[in-house]
């Protein structure tokens, strides 16, 4: 009998029981039997696989030794309990990530009691890849076929039964995740291996691996030889893995095999690249792509008529009303925002607001329209002009308006505005004084509620005005992620980058570095070589001022001339591609080749939006929050053992002959304070220059340099601390040891400039 895609659309889900925070207490605590790994390449919906068959995100922690987060769940299967891992997405065992070496490290370093592999049902050749890579290590394992209902929009259909006769006879398994059909199978095959007798081998010889040539074979049997019997998987997988170059052995591989086998398989590919006049990793490649191709000529059709472009005219009729609605739907929630936040918008400033917050509202409709299983045509349509060197652009104007509309006026203004003065302004600060005033003891007072206070400045600032600029980006970049559009915007931005040698992907830590910098050191880790996550650290550090920060730069703009305004953005730009160029050509390593997978374009969904934003939210509140108390907790002692008179007199001399301030009297000390505040955030000392151009205390040429100096200067203490955690205090060090007399010194070439050129005054 013949399995196709089709036939899955009535299975329901079941028979796995997900442990998620409500579960029993006997079962939440018992201790899980059985240990099943979730590995696949990326955007295939393997974490959707995994909430699907746990229920939820039991714990999220880093894999020994390495930066790279491991999601375990717990469920039910049968009568065991298992523990659940989702490894990092993998294009390959040979490595050439972090992630990917991790997840290899598991394979070969641990053993299981079953794997899944989750493909993506569109892509089959690309998905076999892996199979064959996986099947060489001869474990056990079933293939779920993931996106069926994208498969199916795009005509795909797959012979189920055919391809696990192609496969050796493994479970070959289909479903759409994202809407809980079809992990029937995926249940009670991992049920079955829960039944399997304990103690039992966990080697499964799988003939479907291709055979390569009698050279190529000597060889791996050569690094077989020095192998010994202890590892967890086949012998073979360790060796082609070996083979497949330098790149691959790091990390636990190595320590496994031993220096003798790593030795044995450097020769061995060294002799075999001559040979055949490639690398061997690229003839490996070769030779299992033209087995995976076989494969799906096999066991693959294609529809074109349903994969044919959406043409009729009731489907461009709805698209249409879709986007027009979506404009009108836009202004009104804007327009009754406004007013809700008590802020009266004038007819000159409503249109503009407006109409951005309607674009942002729009674009949502246009991946509304694009993720209709219906409309793949249009999906395909939308994800290539996204790339396109001419409609590219207008596509990514209209997404920075919506970014821009939301976090920088919404975010960064109505909300920040809202929570600062009428949550915390009008009640939390003032009950809170209230309350440590009633208990009569000044030092816990002046600790917790004075002008360096734990709540007034610590809590406040976190909370108030950073919270709300992070949540509101998060959201923005959480939805634009699970459209994905990320990918194509690193597409769009990969010539740019390239001149501070770099590559498209470091377009997301960038982007994300607007919303907080702290969190974009943090996703420096996914750019693929140690140069250039030191590269993409350095630039967060030095020239990408956070959303929070941003806010208040623009408001300083509108308290100077237009000459200053243009002459802070030439030294961003020349600073990102100038400090970026030298770093490129001085720091020792490689570039890596941009190869970026590209998802279609599709509808985001809400729940996984609302997911990703909430997780990101809560590892703000607990690693960068606890990191802005320490620093205002560090002030506070600063403050009471009168050193920051001390810093204050220490910094005039910079303050007054590099950066041309006035020497002594409040502005001096309060330019003073304010770099000394920035380090704790860098927004802090920014609003500080804020409140003396409000006060007319800084000129036109002030104001300029004051930006530049406070966009540039070092980063705040949680950056530092996290640019510590992921790179070591020794490169965090040598960085603030650029980044400030760097900050300086542009400074005071800017005052010099202004001297020389006129607006001194």
């Amino acid at each position: 009998m013949t399995f196709n895609f089709e036939a899955l659309e009535e299975s329901s889900p079941a028979g796995g029981k997900p442990i998620g925070a409500g579960a029993r207490v006997e079962v939440a605590e018992a201790k899980p039997r059985r240990r099943a790994l979730l590995v696949g390449q990326p955007n295939v919906g393997k974490s959707v696989v995994f909430g699907a068959l746990t229920g939820t995100y039991v714990t999220v922690s880093n894999y020994p030794g390495t930066t790279v987060e491991i999601t375990r769940g717990r469920a039910r299967f049968g009568e065991q309990l298992w523990e659940v891992v989702d490894t990092p997405g993998t294009h390959n065992l040979v490595a050439m990530t972090e992630d990917e070496a991790v997840t290899r490290d598991i394979l070969v370093s641990e053993a299981q009691d079953a794997l899944v592999q989750v493909g993506d049902a569109k892509n089959l050749a690309r998905t076999l890849l892996l199979t064959l890579q996986i099947a060489e290590l001869g474990v056990p394992f079933c293939l779920d076929l993931n996106m069926l209902d994208e498969a199916r929009a795009r005509g795909v259909s797959v012979d189920l039964r055919a391809l696990e006769q192609e496969l050796g006879g493994i479970l070959v398994n289909a479903s759409t995740a994202t809407e809980g059909v079809g992990l029937d199978a995926v249940r009670d095959y991992l049920a079955s291996r829960g039944e399997a007798r304990a103690g039992s081998s966990s080697r499964q010889p799988l003939s479907f691996a291709p055979r390569f040539p009698e050279d190529v074979e000597a060889a791996i049997a050569d690094v077989e030889a020095c192998l010994d019997g202890s590892l967890p998987v086949a012998k073979r997988g360790i060796a082609t893995m070996l083979l497949g170059g330098e790149r691959g052995v790091a990390g636990a591989l190595i320590e496994r095999v031993g220096p003798e086998a790593a030795r044995v398989a450097r020769e061995r590919a060294q002799a075999l690249g001559r040979a055949h006049g490639v690398p061997v990793f690229a003839l490996l490649s070769k030779l299992r792509l033209a087995r995976a191709q076989a494969i799906v000529r096999a066991v693959q059709k294609r529809d074109l008529a349903a994969s044919g472009r959406a043409s009729d005219r009731s489907r461009v009729r709805s698209a249409a009303w879709k986007v027009a609605g979506s404009f009108a739907s836009g202004w009104l929630v804007y327009w009754l925002g406004s007013l809700f936040t008590g802020h009266a918008l004038s007819a000159g400033s409503l249109l503009p607001l407006g109409l951005g917050a309607a674009a942002g509202v729009a674009t949502l409709a246009a991946f509304y329209v694009a993720g209709d299983r219906r409309d793949a045509a249009m999906s395909a349509a939308i994800g290539r002009a996204s790339t396109h060197p001419v409609w590219g652009l207008p596509i990514l104007a209209v997404v920075l308006l919506f970014a821009y509309e939301l976090v920088g006026v919404f975010g960064a203004g109505t909300a920040v505005d809202f929570i600062e003065h009428r949550v915390f302004g009008a009640h939390v600060n003032v009950w809170a004084k209230a309350g440590f005033d009633w208990l009569g003891v000044p030092l816990l007072s002046a600790f917790f509620v004075g002008p360096y206070g734990l709540i007034t400045m610590g809590v406040t600032y976190a909370v108030a005005i950073v919270l709300p600029v992070v949540a509101t980006f998060f959201f923005v970049f959480s939805m634009l992620e699970d459209s994905g559009y990320l990918p194509r915007l690193a597409v769009m931005s990969n010539r740019v980058l390239r001149s501070m040698g770099l590559n498209g992907k470091a377009v997301l830590p960038m982007v994300l570095g607007l919303g907080c910098d702290t969190m974009a050191t943090l996703t420096a880790r996914i750019m693929e070589t140690k140069k250039e996550r030191m590269l993409v650290t350095l630039l967060l550090a030095l020239g990408i001022p956070c959303s929070s920060q941003l806010s208040v730069i623009f408001a300083l703009m509108q308290r100077t001339s237009a000459a200053a305004t243009f002459v802070w953005l030439g030294v961003m730009a020349a600073t990102l591609f100038g400090v970026g160029w030298v770093a490129a050509k001085t720091l020792p390593g490689d570039k890596s080749d941009f190869l970026l997978e590209m998802p279609p374009i599709r509808q985001p969904m809400v729940k996984n939006i609302l997911a990703k934003t909430l997780g990101r939210i809560e590892w703000y509140l607990k690693e960068a929050v606890p990191l802005f108390l320490v620093g205002t907790a560090l002030l506070f002692v600063l403050d009471a053992t009168h050193l920051l008179v001390w810093v204050h007199r220490a910094g005039e001399p910079i303050v007054h002959h590099a950066l041309g301030f006035p020497r002594g009297g409040s502005v001096s000390d309060r330019v003073s304070e304010a770099l000394l505040v920035g380090f704790l955030r860098r927004d802090f000392g920014a609003a500080g220059l804020l409140d003396l151009a409000r006060a007319g205390a800084l000129s036109s040429a002030d104001v300029a340099v004051s930006m530049v100096t406070i966009t540039l200067f070092i980063p705040c203490i949680a950056n530092v601390f996290m640019i510590a955690k992921e790179r070591g205090w020794k490169v965090a060090g040598a960085m603030s040891a650029f980044i400030f007399p760097y900050a300086i010194a542009v400074g005071a070439a800017v005052r010099v400039g202004f001297r020389l050129f006129g607006g001194a005054s």
